[in-house]
């Protein structure tokens, strides 16, 4: 599945709604849905925040696709997310400490230490001036 979007807010609902049919089509259950939702959620609305600080309409590039996983019964799912906002790395954020007392923690990073949860793997290229996000997971059913 293949859209495009542009770094608006409201376009989040056109993804959670990709998602959905896209988690209905492959047969996945409601809470892998869901989490698929929460990571798309973080990673874009990452995109559509910071990677155009001059709030120029500009376009986002999502791909969901799915094969065939490692071992039998498994399905890989990969998730791409191209933009040509400021380069940002998530990679390299490190993790909050969720230890710490709330009141002591600095302000963000929850959302992309909820990527790497979720995901299997998280790859950031910049490649011609496009950031380019690849998100992977591995689903046994």
């Amino acid at each position: 599945m293949e859209l495009i979007i542009h770094n608006r807010v409201s376009d989040l609902d056109i993804v959670r709604q990709a998602v959905d049919e896209f988690g209905a089509q492959l047969g996945l259950d409601e809470m892998e849905i869901m989490r698929f939702n929460l990571v798309m959620e973080e990673a874009v609305s990452n995109v559509i925040l910071y990677a155009y600080p001059r709030s120029e309409d500009q376009r986002i590039s999502i791909s969901l696709l799915s094969d065939d996983g490692p071992q039998p019964g498994a399905m890989l799912i990969r998730v791409v997310i191209k933009d040509s906002g400021m380069e940002f790395d998530p990679t390299r954020r490190d993790n909050p400490d969720i230890d710490q007392p709330l009141e002591e923690r600095r302000i963000g990073g929850l959302g992309i230490f909820l990527i790497k949860k979720y995901m299997d793997t998280v790859d950031y290229q910049r490649v011609d001036g496009f950031n380019i996000l690849t998100l992977t997971k591995t689903i046994t059913k």
